[in-house]
């Protein structure tokens, strides 16, 4: 993608922990000006709350798990009914957890063992309405569809194949 055609998308972090939330921002802040942090909450409920106050939001990075507790599929349902596009940044790369935030309404799910550039990527992707398939999304729907978990119409596994 061009980084021309990229303008001022802007960004909040949904992460329980405050290391993580911190380094995505100064990342961003500090090496890609076209993506700017706006917002930084702990909670999925508190960024539901200062939402509406916000001119404009494009993006929202968030984790779907937090204190080892089972992901929190409608904390996630309710981010992605609130408007911005969602990217799912997480730990967890089961197929079922990826497949079921796609079902949510995430926008794509990059796992944090993918690396910075693939969130960079999404966030510059999804941030200018498009789509975006990270290696772990692409492994799992991969290993979905041969296994047949994945219902496809005739002419979407054309498009596929």
């Amino acid at each position: 993608m061009d980084d021309a055609s990229i303008v001022g998308i802007r960004v909040a972090i949904v992460d329980e922990h405050e290391v993580v939330r911190a380094g995505v921002a100064s990342w961003l802040e500090s090496r890609h000006p076209e993506l700017t942090p706006v917002g930084s909450f702990a909670r999925a409920a508190d960024f539901l709350t200062w939402l509406p106050s916000t001119p404009r939001l494009d993006v929202v990075v968030t984790e779907i798990q937090g204190n080892g507790h089972a992901p929190n599929l409608d904390g996630l349902r309710r981010l992605c009914e609130a408007g911005p596009a969602v990217i799912v940044h997480s730990v967890v790369t089961s197929d079922e957890v990826i497949l079921s935030s796609l079902d949510a309404g995430a926008a794509t799910y990059v796992s944090k063992a993918d690396g910075r550039d693939h969130l960079l990527d999404a966030l510059r992707s999804v941030g200018n309405g498009d789509g975006y398939v990270a290696p772990s999304m692409a492994a799992a729907l991969h290993r979905s569809l041969s296994k047949g978990r994945l219902a496809l119409s005739e002419r979407e596994r054309q498009v596929l194949v």
